[in-house]
């Protein structure tokens, strides 16, 4: 039955903190993984029996310790090589084991595609390591979109200069995204945002991410409900390599409605800082949720064509909200996800500040390794991994750190 379904391990022969020796690599869950996806043990359990495995030898029965090879037994076919008593169907120390046959791996996959099917739209490990600890139970993105048609608009005024969405010769003080679908009761946790420009006259200059309510004139940004400081210079690698940016708030930030993700605009010397924006008409939906903070402080959408540009554009700018509080599903000690899940093109993945070096890369179902990816990415850093050339289908990402690793299944569209 399904609740009866699984595997049950000792936990003194299990992984390799508090284990016993000689089981203490973590080989007792390999094994009985195996069993799970449909393999016996090597020997048939019987003597000289039949595992149903073409490529493995019979042998007389199972093995224990460290062999020498050649181990042979007295079964038909047995010699010259003998036991393959380093296959991970047998009983041998976990020190020898490091093997399963290509015929073994080729039983596995039809079980996976058979009786355990499940398994490949399961969502369970969406996210592999979850630790207790103040966070979210359940982190969601909001509001994106991918970047393949991401513009910056250039004031189209003669005499002036600057951007729609960022500094210039209008002195605009603050660009802002409205944000009006997400879970009931979230909150919001952090955003990003697609910065396309950020040059810093000074390595120390600031712009000021904000959340606002909607309470304004006609709808506009109210009341600031949450803020974080964040240097030019910071996000300055992220607009080189065409990444995004994550921002987290200090604390989590209640909402009890629609609400504005954005930031202030500085103007010290040689400071000069864009998002990227989208024309809705592209996406085919709705209408521009694009807002500006003028000069003289009144604010007002992208779309009024007498105090604003008369575009209906939208902001790259995407929050992340907390859906329940409690533990969080992002791995709290390497603190890294992954973004959007299924992906068409191009997979986001989020390093927290706490990491300092980490490397990327891309598995298929067989294990085999599609995507190398060096990084090196240190606090608060995003960035991307172009897929587009992978094959529709069921991925691993492993992605190693300083403080821990994390394998994320994604879903190739």
């Amino acid at each position: 039955s399904p609740a009866a379904d699984g595997i049950v391990l000792d936990f003194a022969y299990t992984g390799t903190d508090g284990s016993v020796s000689p089981y203490n690599l973590g080989r007792t869950a390999t094994h009985e993984v195996g069993h799970y996806l449909g393999l016996k043990h090597i020997w048939g359990d019987a003597n000289c029996g039949d595992d149903d495995v073409f490529d493995t030898p019979t042998q007389a029965g199972s093995n224990g310790g460290c062999p020498i090879f050649p181990k042979v037994s007295a079964c038909t076919g047995n010699a010259p090589n003998g036991d393959l008593f380093m296959n991970y169907m047998d009983y041998s120390d976990d020190r020898c084991l490091y093997m399963f046959t290509n015929d073994q791996k080729t039983r596995m996959l039809a079980a996976l595609n058979s009786q355990r099917a499940g398994l490949l739209t399961s969502n369970v490990c969406s996210t592999v390591v979850v630790v207790p600890g103040p966070g979210c139970d359940t982190l969601e993105l909001n509001n994106f979109i991918s970047n393949y048609n991401a513009a910056l608009y250039y004031v189209p005024i003669a005499g002036q200069n600057g951007y729609i969405s960022g500094n210039n010769s209008f002195l605009d003080k603050a660009k802002a995204e409205k944000i009006s679908q997400f879970t009931s009761s979230a909150k919001i946790k952090g955003a990003f945002f697609y910065f396309v420009i950020a040059d810093a006259g000074n390595i120390n200059d600031e712009i000021t991410v904000k959340a606002w309510d909607d309470n304004g004139t006609s709808g506009a940004p109210g009341t600031i409900l949450g803020s974080k400081k964040v240097k030019i210079s910071s996000f300055k690698n992220n607009v080189i390599n065409s990444e995004l940016t994550y921002v987290e708030f200090p604390i989590l930030v209640p909402v009890n409605g629609p609400f504005y993700l954005g930031f202030d605009l500085i103007y010290n010397f040689f400071d000069s800082v864009a998002v990227a924006t989208t024309d809705i008409n592209d996406l085919g939906v709705g209408q521009g949720t694009a807002w500006e903070q003028l000069a003289n402080g009144n604010w007002f959408p992208y779309s009024d064509p007498t105090n604003s540009w008369g575009y209906e554009l939208k902001h790259y700018i995407f929050p992340i909200m907390c859906t329940t509080v409690g533990i969080d599903n992002v791995l709290e000690s390497t603190n890294i996800s992954v973004f959007p899940n299924p992906a068409n093109d191009r997979i986001n993945i989020l390093i927290g500040k706490e990491v300092k070096k980490s490397e990327m890369s891309v598995y298929n179902m067989l294990g085999q390794l599609v995507k190398p990816n060096s990084i090196n990415k240190a606090g608060n850093q995003s960035f991307s991994a172009d897929i587009a050339n992978l094959n529709s289908g069921i991925y691993f990402i492993h992605i190693n750190t300083d403080l821990g690793n994390v394998i994320q299944k994604i879903i190739k569209e």
